[in-house]
C-alpha cells in the first residue's frame, strides 16, 4: 500500500477522535524510534529553564513539552509558568521554544516583556 499525505489526513478526517489520538500515539513512538534528535527533552528542558531563569525570573519554570515543526526542524516547545511555595504553578505566561538539533533557544528577547507583563496578571 502507498499513500502520500494528503490521502493519509483525509483518512484521519474520517476516523474518530479517540483512533485520532491512537495513530498520534503511534506517529510518536515511530518518530522516537526512527530520528535521534541530538536534543532530548531534558537537555532542552535545562537551557529553557536558565533562559526563562536568566531573563524573565527565577521563579519561571519550563513545563509541559511538546515536540513541534517549525521552518521545518523540529522544536522542544515548553510553556512558561509562574511558581511559588506558597501554590500550584500558575500560567502558562508563555512558551519557550529549543531547537532539538542545535539546542539553541529560538525565542526571541521581545516575549521577555510580553511574559513578565502576563506574569503580573496572575498574582
Amino acid at each position: 500500500m502507498s499513500a502520500d499525505v494528503e490521502s493519509i489526513v483525509q483518512i484521519l478526517r474520517m476516523l474518530p477522535p479517540s483512533v485520532i489520538e491512537e495513530v498520534a500515539d503511534f506517529a510518536d513512538y515511530l518518530f522516537r524510534k526512527h530520528v535521534r534528535l541530538a536534543i532530548d527533552e531534558y537537555a532542552a528542558r535545562r537551557k529553557a529553564n536558565r533562559w526563562l531563569v536568566e531573563r524573565v525570573g527565577n521563579m519561571v519554570m519550563a513545563d509541559q513539552p511538546r515536540l513541534i515543526q517549525s521552518e521545518d526542524r523540529p522544536v522542544w516547545r515548553f510553556d512558561a509558568f509562574v511558581t511559588s511555595l506558597s501554590h500550584a504553578p500558575r500560567g502558562p505566561i508563555g512558551h519557550v521554544d529549543v531547537d532539538a538539533i542545535t539546542g539553541v533557544v529560538l525565542s526571541a528577547d521581545h516575549v521577555v516583556e510580553e511574559m513578565k507583563q502576563h506574569g503580573l496578571t496572575l498574582q
